[in-house]
């Protein structure tokens, strides 16, 4: 008779039931499940279950017909388990106080638990690692691997998941003293092997047959290799190049010989082969078709389905080669199910789609959560589940009985402007008359020389025009939901597209093309453009808008000058060199200036034209100050609302505001003293009034956003007392940035500031504009800004 322990051991060795999804990547580890009851006939997807939850990261796994995954609950990081058949809760077990969300990302866990050997196993953010009984979820044992193998937490928390391969749990730990990589006993949670060194990342181990041997890969930062399971014994290793890293952590298992990972942007092919009594490994294909995306490929028939960033595309896993590629359904994962593709879409939408060779072929489609996420799908027992940081479903994938059954949908999902499915007005009327046109590319050459400003508007409507060979064009814009572009139609028989959105008079909207999935660009036939973070993007205004130009360049009347000024900030640990603006006459004058401090100070003078809006304003609309332009990091976020706002605010209000008193004639008042910044800075701007104000008495905001872990500090300071007559601007506009899937509204996110700000007493000024979010704005709105912080007297 086995020892308990033989036996685990060899249970661990049977192959996972089908009907299991145990693993972030399934039951075969490669993101595939086999299910013949499903191939063949059509499906109709229906909504059976589902489930609140608050954010986390963490896949979904199912086993024993229980479904399992991590959730925060505001308080506690939590394991929870489903029941597969309804969605009952079985149990919760909590790992640990929630993980905040820092710098972009969502609170909560990361991992995704592994299911196997009666137990449930899962890493928290902060490096707990647990076994529960998978039935009732009791605690089995756990380790804190930070305190026992002086593991570094990485930048945003544990992210691995665990493999359960030949009997032991592999965990890529992170840990010291060649335990990065760590075999633990699955029933005690005892060390068995350890290996490898390296700061730790998102990686996670994944189990192949290679070569015709059982091995497990390994992406570590620059190095990828492979280890013997039974052991930890290194078979081969092979170096990325120095700034390489995979992109999502994880090897893909193609055949006996080849896999593949996400590295920098592409997918690679490698081929693993016998050489003596070793292995060699060798780079087989670059498929830069795939990439720039957190989802992992599929395989099957000699071809690799992925995303190019939002793009479904199918190529050849052999050469590389693009089979097709589609704008539809859009998303961040998918997963092989049987024949077909099961892909958690843009918006929230599930998609089933055929594992086609020529050409994209939907074959069903249903709307099941508000907004998607970077979780990838799981399938089980004929059952989807996907989640979000909101929500968990269960979809089932039955075969059509003769009729498409109608599914719920989300429970509320906000209108907002869309492309009818005919032109109307003028461009319907004139697509209409074409349809029986003799010589169509004559007609439609007729019509855009006839109509030189565009895009086309008319009472209502605009109508979007490209004119140009292409396999796709597509729209992104004001109007849209930065989650999902705009396919344009092509006119049968010409090379004219077109897309048509309603529009509400007086409205300024700005847009770009994408021609061919390529990279995004301005409208051709349109010669109005505003800057942007990248290239210049189309503006369209319609008539009645309240058109502003105090940013460009004062050509008659005084004038103030920018100066450099070198901040060696001791509390940062950097040099930046500042532009201090001085208005016109302060080298005449002996009297002290407000102080005005521009976070992102190098973009508020070249796309904001602030400098010029200075010129204009000051001693006309607002009194004369002094602008300090701050520089931004490369890595912004950290001071827009990260984790390093705190530290960045403090350094102004204890060092460059001291610094700039000792070398410029200002008032020492913080009423006389702004910081100004729009989106993630806006909310650094409020923060800094909020927690310094004995330094900062105004603020001036536009577009907020509010982001992770300052968003928690901004409420909370809010909750405090009232800490004396501060001052805000809050300027949004009614097209503002929104993005359902990255769960983002300017918008929303700006009217809940400013009302919470007022109902703390607070004076606010500002508010909404029938305007578009960028630089066309932000730089528009600067003059009402300056003058409601600094009104002339």
């Amino acid at each position: 008779m086995l020892a308990p322990l033989q036996l685990l051991a060899t249970l661990a060795l049977l192959p996972v039931a089908q009907t299991d999804w145990p693993h972030l990547r399934g039951p075969n580890l490669d993101g595939s499940v086999e299910a013949p009851e499903l191939d063949g006939g059509s499906l109709a997807p229906r909504l059976a279950w589902r489930k609140a939850l608050g954010p986390a990261y963490s896949g979904v796994v199912v086993a024993d017909g229980l479904v399992v995954t991590t959730f925060s609950d505001g308080t506690q990081d939590q394991v929870i388990a489903l029941e597969a058949e309804g969605g009952a809760e079985r149990w919760r077990f909590a790992l640990e106080q929630t993980y905040l969300g820092h710098d972009g990302s969502e609170d909560g866990p990361i991992a995704t638990p592994t299911l196997g050997a009666g137990r449930a196993f899962a890493i928290s953010a902060r490096g707990r690692l647990v076994a529960l009984a998978l039935a009732d979820g009791k605690l089995q044992w756990s380790k804190d691997l930070p305190a026992e193998l002086g593991t570094v937490v990485p930048e945003y928390g544990f992210g691995s998941t665990p493999l359960l391969e030949g009997g032991l749990l592999i965990v890529q730990a992170g840990g010291i003293e060649g335990r990065y990589l760590c075999a633990f006993d699955p029933a005690s949670g005892a060390l068995r092997w350890a290996q490898g060194e390296g700061p730790l990342a998102y990686g996670s181990p994944i189990a192949m047959d290679l070569a015709g041997r059982r091995q497990v890969v390994v992406l570590a930062g620059p190095r990828l290799y492979a280890v013997a399971p039974e052991s930890g014994a290194l078979l081969w290793e092979h170096a990325l190049g120095e700034r390489a890293t995979a992109e999502n952590g994880v090897a893909t298992a193609l055949d006996g010989e080849r896999f593949c990972v996400n590295v920098r942007g592409e997918i690679v092919v490698y081929g693993v082969t016998r050489a003596g009594a070793g292995f060699a490994v060798s780079e087989r294909a670059r498929v830069r078709e795939l990439g720039r995306t957190y989802a992992a490929p599929v395989f099957g028939a000699g071809r690799l389905w992925g995303f190019k960033s939002d793009f479904l595309t199918c190529c050849d896993a052999e050469s590389g080669a693009r089979r097709w590629k589609s704008r539809p359904p859009g998303g961040r994962g998918l997963i092989r199910v049987g024949q077909r593709l099961v892909v958690y879409g843009a918006q929230g939408v599930l998609a089933v789609v055929g594992m086609d060779d020529g050409d994209y072929r939907e074959l069903a489609t249903l709307p099941v959560l508000e907004s998607s996420g970077y979780v990838w799908p799981s399938f089980a027992g004929g059952r989807a589940y996907l989640r979000n940081a909101a929500e968990l479903v269960c979809v089932e994938l039955a075969p059509a009985r003769g009729e498409t059954l109608a599914a719920g949908g989300p429970a509320s999902v906000e209108a907002e402007a869309s492309a009818p499915a005919e032109a109307p007005g003028e461009l319907g009327r004139f697509l209409r008359e074409l349809e029986g046109a003799a010589d169509r590319p004559a007609r439609v050459a007729a019509f855009l020389a006839e109509h030189t400003e565009l895009p086309l508007v008319e009472p209502g409507w605009v109508h979007f025009l490209y004119q140009g060979e292409a396999e796709d064009v597509a729209v992104a814009g004001s109007m849209l939901d930065g989650s999902r572009p705009a396919p344009l139609a092509r006119v049968a028989g010409t090379d004219l597209w077109h897309a048509s959105f309603p529009i509400e008079p007086g409205a300024r909207w700005e847009y770009r093309f994408q021609v061919d999935y390529g990279d995004w660009k301005a409208d051709p036939r349109n010669p109005r453009t505003v800057p942007s973070s990248g290239p210049p993007l189309s503006e369209l205004v319609t008539p009645g808008h309240d058109v502003r130009t105090h940013f460009l360049p004062r050509v008659d009347g005084p004038r103030g000058r920018l100066e450099p000024f070198e901040w060696a900030s001791t509390a940062l640990g950097a040099t930046r060199t500042l532009q201090v603006y001085l208005p016109a006459g302060y080298d005449a004058g002996s009297e002290p200036y407000p102080l005005l401090l521009v976070h992102q100070g190098a973009e508020w003078i070249e796309a904001g034209g602030l400098v010029n809006t200075l010129d204009h304003v000051l001693g006309q609309r607002a009194a004369p100050l002094v602008a300090v332009f701050i520089p931004a990091l490369d890595e912004w976020w950290f001071e827009g609302g990260g984790t390093g706002t705190e530290a960045y605010l403090d350094a102004l209000a204890d060092e460059l505001v001291p610094l700039l008193e000792g070398r410029y004639r200002l008032a020492h008042d913080p009423a006389e003293r702004a910081l100004l910044g729009k989106e993630s800075f806006g909310l650094t701007a409020v923060l800094g009034v909020l927690a310094r104000p004995e330094t900062f008495g105004k603020a001036g905001v536009l577009s907020v956003a509010l982001g992770d872990r300052a968003r928690h500090t901004l409420f909370a300071l809010l909750e405090e007392e009232k800490r004396g007559e501060l001052l805000f601007f809050v300027g949004w506009n009614r097209y503002e940035a929104r993005n359902r899937d990255r769960g983002y509204d300017y918008r929303a996110e700006s009217r809940r500031l400013a009302d919470a700000l007022r109902t703390c007493g607070y004076a606010v000024a500002g508010g909404e504009r029938l305007d578009a979010h960028g630089w066309g704005s932000f730089r528009a709105r600067t003059d009402e800004l300056l003058a409601a912080l600094f009104p002339l007297e």
